[in-house]
């Protein structure tokens, strides 16, 4: 046999192999979810002893047989996994992605190499129906954590997913997207991973139908998951939407439980003295939303939804029987809740979202290992120096600035960003007049200019002359020349809108 026809055999045989350790990995997991969930067998009959022992077989015959003799054992083996695939693929139809989604929480399986072969499973089956994308879906996101934990965040960067799914998805008999395509999308759930980042409050998620939108873009891709630059998107989109739902949740679940405390001391009030008297129907309908909410969390099921439905049964209860005038919507002050609500115009509410937008966007896009690329996609339109984004991964990474000069380079970098895109929106000829709410924030990133300047100022004279002064001096002069181009902006809006309005006031003729 030659050399050349040895290894065509030998790489048909790997893909053989592959595809058996698929099959007997949706095997344990279809029968662990019938153990787990319906205490039953799951009706089907497969002796993967058997067909285990015929892949040893074809492997001892590929270096002694010739092709004639190996090519049938080969072809009857793929014809007889092609019935086992079938059995599991009915049986999975039974399956909802919610079962999936629960056993992995609940069993969480140590090998990660489980979502890989289940992946690759669905990838190599025809039919493609919601349930297999929502499932495609969710072991996608499981698989690029590089755990079996469900819950688990990504632990290593977007470049080695990708490189990942590419192996995965090479096998796929699911029909090809148009590939000119796929720049367009993978830009479109970097954006809505963007979005989401951005929100500070759940209203948020849903008011915006942020989360509603990334479920919609996914059904309507369809089949395009099976695209590795695709996949990835997705799964990076979904751990975006999981850590911020997350970290939203964490901060509404002690707002929740203060609240049921005080509604449960509100009815103890109201019930005081006895008698049979039923406490008022809000009370009940708080009591049975709070009932539905414990046992979602007791399933790891919480959605976003679930939080508002509770928020509005305490805003219904504190409403009527605790803070008069207040309205549903307004919970998070009737509450006095652990963190305070900060009155508009604070410096936290306005370095917030300001830092936000730039630690959001160096989040999703720097891989956060290696070089410091400020021009790759998704950072370029920051225009960061080198030095600004090692702070804003070093910000990413511990979940706060790193140190004081850390935060005090990062507030001068969002405040030069932020006075660039007032400064830009200002001089849009096209926009018309300036709104008032875009005139009001120019003013307040003018006035929060000279603080940081001081700041950098102090930095700079505090250090030895060399390449890191000279690093923070570019930073402190590029953000006075961004914050001058924005008063100049300003002071031309504000001119043009003294002369209108002379220009409409009546003359002493016409009065």
């Amino acid at each position: 046999m030659s050399v050349e026809k040895i290894q065509l055999l030998h790489e048909d045989y790997i893909r053989l192999t592959e595809r058996f350790k698929a099959l007997w990995t949706f095997h344990q997991f279809v029968r662990g979810v019938y153990k787990t969930f319906f205490s039953a067998d799951a009706g089907y009959t497969v002796d993967f002893t058997a067909l285990y022992e015929n892949v040893k077989t074809i492997a001892s015959r590929i270096n002694t047989g010739s092709p004639e003799t190996v090519d049938p054992l080969l072809k009857d083996l793929n014809s007889r996994l092609d019935g086992v695939a079938r059995q599991l693929r009915e049986v999975d139809r039974k399956i909802s992605p919610s079962f999936m989604r629960r056993f992995f929480e609940r069993v969480r399986p140590q090998d990660e190499k489980i979502a890989f072969y289940l992946l690759r499973f669905y990838f190599s089956q025809p039919d493609i129906d919601e349930d297999v994308i929502d499932k495609v879906d969710f072991l996608a996101t499981l698989a690029a954590t590089g755990q079996a934990d469900p819950e688990a965040s990504a632990t290593r960067p977007r470049s080695q997913i990708r490189k990942f799914f590419e192996s995965l998805t090479s096998s796929s008999i699911w029909p090809r997207m148009d590939s000119a395509m796929t720049p367009a999308i993978v830009r479109a759930f970097d954006e809505l991973a963007t979005d989401v980042a951005s929100a500070r409050e759940f209203e948020e998620l849903l008011n915006q139908r942020l989360l509603e939108n990334v479920r919609t873009m996914k059904r309507r891709v369809a089949n395009g998951l099976s695209n590795a630059e695709i996949l990835t998107a997705v799964a990076w989109c979904n751990l975006t939407s999981r850590s911020v739902f997350h970290r939203l949740y964490e901060r509404e679940e002690r707002r929740l439980d203060e609240a049921t405390g005080r509604i449960t001391n509100l009815e103890r009030e109201l019930t005081r003295g006895g008698g049979e008297t039923a406490p008022p129907e809000e009370f009940q309908r708080f009591r049975d939303s709070r009932i539905k909410f414990d046992r979602q969390a007791m399933d790891h099921n919480v959605r976003a939804q679930h939080v508002m439905e509770l928020k509005n049964a305490i805003g219904d209860v504190l409403t009527k029987f605790d803070i008069s005038g207040l309205a549903a919507e307004d919970i998070d002050q009737a509450l006095e809740l652990v963190e305070e609500i900060e009155p508009e115009g604070s410096d936290e509410n306005f370095w917030r979202p300001c830092l936000d937008r730039v630690l959001a966007a160096v989040e999703l896009y720097d891989d956060g290992v290696g070089p410091l690329r400020t021009n790759v996609a998704g950072l370029a339109h920051l225009n960061l120096e080198s030095w600004e984004l090692a702070a804003a991964r070093r910000a990413v990474t511990q979940g706060a600035p790193a140190s004081a000069s850390d935060r005090t380079l990062l507030c001068a970098t969002a405040l030069r960003f932020k006075a660039e895109t007032e400064a830009a929106a200002l001089g849009s000829s096209e926009a018309g007049p300036p709104a008032a709410e875009l005139m009001k924030a120019a003013r307040a990133t003018i006035a929060r200019s000279p603080q940081i300047d001081l700041a950098l100022s102090e930095l700079v004279e505090s250090l030895p002359r060399g390449t890191e002064a000279r690093s923070w001096s570019r930073t402190r002069f590029r953000l006075l020349r961004s914050t001058s181009d924005l008063w100049l902006s300003l002071d031309a809006a504000e001119v043009a809108g003294d002369a209108g309005a002379s220009e409409n006031e009546p003359s002493e003729e016409s009065r």
